[in-house]
């Protein structure tokens, strides 16, 4: 199933010194992009 959305990632220089966050959230882009890598790599 796809989900079509735009604007899930943004910046707020009030949010985590403004890093890509996903929206509504204080979850950071690195920080599920590295959870992404190490799952990879266990594999």
């Amino acid at each position: 199933m796809a989900i079509h959305q735009r604007g899930l990632i943004v910046c707020d220089p009030k949010i985590l010194n403004g890093k890509p966050i996903i929206k509504g959230t204080r979850i950071s882009v690195a920080l599920i992009l590295q959870n992404i890598a190490s799952q990879a790599v266990r594999e």
